[in-house]
């Protein structure tokens, strides 16, 4: 599966609704996170969504033909929406995706057109969900899918993302919602598949820090700049 392909049909299809942009990391950044820059196992991108966000990208080539792509949708300006994160998974002839919706109980975003989506692609097998640090705020509409027909799940991948972007530019913010926050701590504090690959990644001691600033952030990326300045 080739998982550069993938990202960017998965943000062409979130585009159609959205507009976004890439995100260059400073050489400050590329420093502190020297084990990223440059390196030919893992493929890092980071976007900054107009109206939306942040979304944050990782392609990880591992040993045995291992390769995964993790990405997750942070919508921190238009909160009360639920948060999206997208794992891929290849090892072997089985491709395993976890399209994984997070929203608090309480939350009141629509969620028919999700549920209409997992009906949609009833007939690709669903497998049991991942640990269980995410699972109470895990939406029932979430995606968990195990196929060896890498066609359909790729096309179930790209609807998706179309749905969510249609769904969520019909949503307002709530600034009083602090899901995101929570959630952003719940990552770096709870060990988790995203977690043990950035770790990985940036070493233990810098994820908190790449967290708040390129996967989760709470605030949008060009408002934390310019409190930092």
């Amino acid at each position: 599966m080739d998982f550069i392909r993938t990202r960017d049909k998965i943000l062409a299809a979130f585009g159609e609704v959205f507009y976004f942009r890439l995100t260059p990391v400073t050489g400050r950044y590329k420093q502190k996170y020297s084990r990223l820059f440059p390196n030919k196992q893992h493929v890092l991108s980071i976007y900054q969504v107009f109206d939306f966000g942040n979304i944050f990208s990782l392609i990880n080539y591992g040993r045995d033909q291992q390769q995964s792509l993790i990405m997750v949708f942070a919508p921190n300006q238009r909160r009360g929406a639920p948060m999206l994160m997208i794992t891929v998974a290849h090892a072997g002839t089985k491709v395993k995706v976890f399209y994984e919706y997070f929203n608090h109980s309480g939350s009141r975003f629509p969620e028919e057109k999700f549920i209409a989506l997992k009906e949609k692609y009833g007939d690709i097998p669903t497998i049991a969900g991942r640990g269980s640090w995410n699972i109470p705020e895990r939406r029932d509409y979430s995606l968990l899918k195990q196929s060896d027909n890498l066609f359909d799940l790729e096309k179930m991948l790209i609807r998706a993302a179309n749905t969510y972007g249609r769904e969520l530019i019909k949503w307002g913010d709530d600034p009083y919602d602090d899901f995101l926050v929570a959630m952003n701590r719940k990552l770096k504090s709870t060990r988790n598949v995203c977690s043990t690959v950035l770790s990985q990644s940036v070493g233990r001691l810098h994820l908190s820090d790449f967290v708040d600033r390129f996967v989760l952030p709470p605030l949008p990326l060009e408002k934390e700049e310019e409190e930092d300045e």
